[in-house]
């Protein structure tokens, strides 16, 4: 598939590491060598977001829940993400809401906060779910730079056995972000599967009722 989304969508994904190591270089650690890595905003061309989303509205990195790992860009915003996957299978609401800071021109750095979609809306036991959230300014629902055009952020994971909460489990994220890879290049989205280090690396370990898994490299979908 040779367009003009694609071809813009191989240059944003060129263009990304100049882009986030110059981040890199001008937002300092919210927390440096905390129990879950190392967590970071990118403040870039007048936008920003963070490497993992939290528990509440402070980048605290031993209150983090799942490493951001997939971006959509290109014509993105929360709303016409959400129904791009609405029918493909995460047709339903989460009611656990977690938070990122962001922000884009005007908004200044702002909290937001979303539940996310899920297969399965509370798996019973025995049953388990795939489990996305994405984030972005609440009174815009998108950021904007030259690169990447319109785009929003999200984590991924797994939820079982919620409802009763008998032997709930979580862990993720990388089965769930190559999922949602998969199902929206089989509908002709352009995708570049661990497209860029966010320095989230998670080694496989049990932390709670969670297990980590995490490659530290994010997915980017060019949508339009």
């Amino acid at each position: 598939m040779t367009t003009h989304i694609a071809r813009r969508a191989v240059t944003a994904v060129a263009v990304l590491s100049l882009v986030l190591l110059a981040a890199f270089s001008s937002a300092p650690s919210a927390s440096a060598n905390s129990s879950r890595g190392q967590c970071y905003f990118f403040d870039f061309e007048n936008v920003r977001f963070h490497n993992y989303d939290y528990l509440g509205e402070s980048p605290d990195c031993k209150k983090v829940d799942w490493a951001t790992s997939i971006v959509f860009f290109d014509l993105a915003d929360i709303d016409y993400v959400k129904s791009l996957l609405h029918n493909r299978g995460y047709e339903d609401n989460s009611t656990n809401g977690m938070h990122m800071e962001t922000k884009y021109g005007s908004t200044g750095n702002v909290w937001d906060k979303d539940a996310g979609k899920k297969e399965i809306m509370c798996p019973a036991p025995g049953l388990e779910t795939r489990h996305y959230r994405i984030y972005a300014p609440p009174s815009l629902d998108y950021m904007f730079t030259l690169d990447w055009g319109y785009f929003v952020v999200g984590s991924t994971h797994w939820d079982a056995n919620e409802c009763p909460s008998i032997g709930t489990r979580h862990w993720g994220s990388e089965e769930v972000e190559q999922h949602i890879v998969g199902v929206l290049s089989g509908a002709g989205y352009p995708v570049y599967p661990e497209a860029y280090d966010f320095e989230n690396w998670e080694p496989y370990r049990v932390e709670g009722n969670s297990e980590w898994d995490n490659s530290g490299y994010a997915s980017f979908i060019a949508v339009y």
